[in-house]
């Protein structure tokens, strides 16, 4: 029996260490397991980066300045790949003026620098499709979020349009609102944008290990209606729902229903513990209900 484990950081162990939990309790019952560590970013994103490809080149900058320094300054580490990752989730929340600001001066300069690389901007999941600028763009759904004035955030939409410009950049471009702005810095000096999960799913090859896996073992803190597990929870899902497979999830506690999970793409979820409450699993609570599903699920 062939099972892939992907999990999502849980009792309070990260992506990797989660899943090997799980997954040890399927091998001491004979299946060949395979674990792939799932992040949009951070430190867990990073440490699986290596596990993809130890030469790749990640920059992690908490902002735009320090992005752009350290690209212009040649500090980016160039590893052993051609590849550039620039890890855009852990950044600072940008002011409009500070994206405006940028000169397209020191923009064409990176460029210019970069030619030769394959650049990557990294964001979360659901980012990869946002557009900055227009109805629907970042500067207005911010605008709502703050509860700005109208005519506040119709001026900063046209500021930005107008920089936009200035380094020949679409503000409805999908991607170009990710991570509040910062990734049409990036797309302006030719990266494409993608999630970490996408990175890592790729990077993996997570699709053809799922066509030969028998089940999918996934894990969350929560199970809930809003989320139903997060963004690994669901990409795993997806991966079972694309490639005929089931979807098995652990969960620190569960709250959703055997009908709604089947609609999610999740065949079955375990809870660790029960009803509501702040107390979390423990990596010993999580190893006993893995070893509980694998007899159910190994044959």
């Amino acid at each position: 029996m062939r099972v892939l484990v992907a999990a999502d950081a849980m009792a309070g162990l990260g992506p990797r260490e989660a899943s090997e939990v799980i997954a040890t309790a399927f091998a001491d019952r004979g299946a060949d397991v395979a674990v792939v560590p799932l992040a949009d970013g951070g430190r867990w994103f990073a440490a699986a980066l290596k596990d993809v490809d130890p030469g790749i080149a990640l920059l992690r900058p908490g902002s735009i300045q320090q992005m752009l320094m350290e690209l212009s300054s040649g500090d980016a580490d160039p590893g052993e790949s051609s590849s550039l990752l620039i890890d855009l989730t852990d950044l600072t929340p940008l002011a409009w003026s500070e994206l405006t600001a940028v000169p397209p001066s020191q923009i064409a300069d990176v460029a210019d620098a970069l030619t030769h690389r394959d650049l990557v901007a990294v964001v979360r999941t659901g980012e990869q499709t946002m557009t900055l600028t227009g109805l629907s763009g970042r500067v207005a759904e911010r605008g709502r979020e703050d509860g700005s004035d109208l005519a506040d955030t119709l001026a900063a939409n046209d500021a930005v349009s107008t920089w936009l410009a200035s380094v020949n950049m679409d503000g409805t471009a999908p991607g170009s609102g990710a991570a509040d702005g910062a990734a049409a810095i990036a797309m302006a000096f030719g990266a494409r944008v993608q999630s970490g999960i996408e990175v890592l799913v790729d990077g993996f090859g997570m699709g053809e290990t799922a066509l030969r896996a028998d089940v999918l073992v996934t894990g969350t803190e929560v199970l809930d209606f809003h989320v139903v597990g997060g963004d690994v929870v669901k990409e795993v899902a997806r991966l079972g729902s694309e490639t005929n497979r089931p979807v098995i999830a652990l969960a620190g506690r569960n709250f959703v229903s055997a009908r709604e999970l089947r609609v999610a793409g999740i065949e079955s979820a375990h809870a660790i513990l029960d009803g509501l409450g702040d107390d979390h699993p423990s990596p010993a609570q999580l190893a006993q209900v893995a070893d509980r599903v694998a007899v159910s699920w190994t044959w």
